[in-house]
């Protein structure tokens, strides 16, 4: 298990591996006991309920936790624990993400972030990137589960190197890509949102049911909001596209501002959109 953390400090945010107690309890667990027999004590003693309330977990819920896995493991756990004793205290500020942490790297508040990760809910392997980037390497090409991504910043991800093939933009830290993006992403750009030209599709007319948030041209909507856009909303000084078929193909219609229905010709059937700045000549007359 390797774990991270992030800070903001005078300025500067720095990307730190933590080495906290309980990560480094369960990887010596792993390594020292029979192939399964942690997943298994940590489940029958409640180990899914005391990480949902994490921080906030009681200390009393906490303890009966740790007792419970300390019966059932026996002397291999308290040797863990012995040996993973940090020195800013035996349980930390609380048991993960308190102990002495190695700075990674360091960089500006005011330049955006965004770290991929392996599995969803942000597990498994990471890697930050603070810049577009056109292939994200070969150690995290087509593995991309989630994301954690600064605040006010958003990030398009694409499917193929150099920003080609299918596109997803996600806004705030995501627990799961989504079916029709997990494990395929290779290169991603990062846009502040200030200044990123984004496109809202809605499900029902007049911007109501669910909606989905997308930056620049979309081959595919997505499985979850294919044939179903009945309104949208169009950045100032572009014009929207709609096409009826992915790769955008089939009928399609030009959009030039906010639209609260698309009208009947195009309700429900958008799997596709292009985006591009007005013309004088695209400007209704």
């Amino acid at each position: 298990m390797e774990e991270y953390a992030v800070e903001e400090s005078n300025g500067i945010v720095e990307v730190k591996k933590a080495h906290s107690w309980w990560p480094c309890v369960l990887n010596y667990l792993e390594d020292n006991s029979p192939a399964g027999i942690v997943a298994i004590v940590l489940t029958s003693c409640g180990y899914a309920g005391i990480t949902a309330g994490a921080a906030g977990t009681p200390v009393a819920g906490i303890a009966t936790f740790i007792g419970c896995v300390a019966l059932e493991i026996g002397i291999t756990f308290s040797i863990g624990c012995a040996c993973c004793e940090c020195d800013c205290g035996f349980f930390c500020r609380h048991i993960w993400g308190c102990c002495d942490k190695d700075t990674e790297y360091q960089m500006p508040i005011d330049t955006g972030w965004i770290t991929l990760y392996e599995d969803s809910y942000w597990g498994g392997r990471s890697k930050t990137f603070t810049a577009d980037t056109d292939w994200v390497g070969s150690d995290f090409n087509d593995i991309t589960s989630s994301l954690m991504i600064q605040d006010d910043y958003c990030v398009i991800l694409f499917q193929d190197d150099h920003y080609t093939g299918a596109i997803r933009t996600f806004m705030g830290n995501t627990p799961y890509v989504g079916d029709d993006f997990d494990d395929i992403a290779s290169a991603l750009k990062l846009v502040p949102i200030s200044s990123a030209p984004l496109v809202t599709l809605y499900q029902d007319i007049n911007y109501g049911g669910g909606s989905k948030v997308f930056a620049g041209d979309t081959p595919y909507v997505g499985n979850d909001f294919d044939n179903i856009t009945s309104s949208l909303k169009v950045p100032s000084g572009y014009l929207v596209i709609l096409y009826q078929d992915i790769n955008y193909g089939g009928r399609s219609k030009v959009f030039t501002g906010d639209t609260p229905h698309v009208g009947d010709d195009f309700n429900n059937i958008a799997s596709s959109f292009k985006l591009r700045r007005q013309l004088p000549s695209d400007l209704p007359q």
